[in-house]
């Protein structure tokens, strides 16, 4: 436990793109009834300079805003400037701990801290979980590749920076037993990827799901990773017994919304007449995210890779959806221990679309017990305490 200590609490990529930053912003509103003391007797917020417009902060909070361009985090040499502006914030500090939200793209740059500060961290994809998505040679390779500059990666952080005490894996205890045997350390720790509740959530908590018509909603940021037009062929060609709406809805670079919004066009056209598509390229809020998880029928996470959202999975086993998810990966192992729905193999639009039907048959009457079970083992002040407290 840690007690009397300045600690520094420091995401760099809080950007308007996704719900990530619900991690910070409940850490920012909870450390002090969750934790109390247990935190230290001083603790200080370093953010990039888009946080002070996207973040609330307590009017007592020592807040440090690091003024920098976004596509900094593009490259090494910028991933480095940015890490030096940390340091140079924690130092002029004389920070105990520090808590880093994201290693993905610091690895290197943070492999190479010699100063005295103790550094927590949150890893988000590791190499364990990367694995070719087919059986091409050309993705066999570059996955591999992808793979071993993973390792590199990981070596160096544990093997140069004796300051790193803990690195924070989410949702995914087997990894990190293998992670830790395969490094032969304790560093890696499992964090419960947390589902949280918004103040704005009440009135989702009264909405019913339309029984007349079945909801298939893929939601969240649409990018091609995302399987959208895998999952709107799949639709096309699924012959469902009831009126159906398949909801693609989340945020769009133009040029990839043109590809969708065209596919779209082009299979409305033959339809079968008891189903219909909804997309819309928007940003969406949390009140409205927990709105449409509330009243559909069908979650799917269909991701390409092997990287799906275990955040949208907590979102939609607190609202009891049927999950259709992708087969492999975390997510299919997540879905099969606690029996969320089922998975299918992303790049088969016909399996795609038999899982659909299925899952059109089984929604209404599948046992729920593994969705309240996922629910409670991921509640956000299990989060903070796994974060803080080890």
């Amino acid at each position: 436990m840690i007690v009397n200590k300045k600690i520094v609490i420091c995401d760099v990529n809080i950007q308007q793109n996704g719900h990530y930053i619900g991690y910070n912003q409940f850490v920012i509103d909870n450390y002090k009834r969750v934790l109390g003391g247990a935190v230290g007797d001083e603790l200080i917020f370093v953010y990039n300079i888009e946080a002070k417009e996207l973040l609330r902060f307590p009017e007592d909070a020592q807040t440090i805003f690091l003024d920098f361009k976004a596509d900094l985090v593009d490259t090494l040499s910028g991933r480095t400037q940015i890490w030096k502006m940390v340091l140079s914030a924690i130092e002029g500090l004389k920070a105990d701990m520090l808590y880093f939200l994201d290693l993905d793209k610091f690895q290197i740059p943070v492999s190479l801290y010699k100063g005295t500060t103790s550094i927590s961290t949150i890893y988000f994809r590791p190499h364990h979980r990367t694995v070719p998505s087919n059986n091409k040679l050309k993705t066999v390779v570059n996955t591999k590749i992808k793979s071993l500059k993973k390792i590199f990666s990981e070596v160096i952080v544990i093997g140069l920076n004796k300051n790193v005490k803990n690195i924070f894996i989410l949702n995914d205890p087997s990894g990190v037993a293998h992670l830790n045997k395969f490094y032969r350390t304790e560093k890696f720790k499992h964090l419960p990827d947390p589902i949280f509740s918004y103040d704005t959530e009440s009135q989702s908590e009264i909405l019913e799901k339309d029984k007349s018509e079945i909801s298939l909603l893929a939601f969240g940021a649409l990018a091609e990773r995302k399987n959208t037009e895998n999952i709107i062929r799949a639709y096309s060609v699924a012959k469902f017994s009831q009126p159906t709406v398949l909801k693609i809805i989340g945020s769009s670079k133009p040029a990839y919304f043109s590809t969708i919004s065209r596919l779209v066009e082009e299979v409305k056209n033959n339809l079968a007449p008891n189903k219909r598509i909804i997309l819309e390229n928007k940003f969406v809020s949390n009140a409205e995210m927990d709105e449409l998880h509330a009243t559909s029928h069908i979650s799917l996470l269909i991701y390409k890779d092997f990287f799906g959202s275990s955040g949208l999975l907590g979102r939609s086993a607190k609202h009891n959806m049927y999950v259709l998810a992708s087969s492999v990966g975390l997510i299919q192992e997540l879905v099969n221990k606690y029996n969320l729905g089922k998975t299918t193999d992303p790049f088969d639009v016909n399996q795609i679309a038999q899982a659909m039907e299925q899952a059109q048959n089984e929604y209404s009457h599948f046992n729920t017990d593994g969705c309240k079970r996922f629910y409670e083992e991921h509640q956000p002040d299990q989060f903070l305490k796994s974060l803080f407290l080890q």
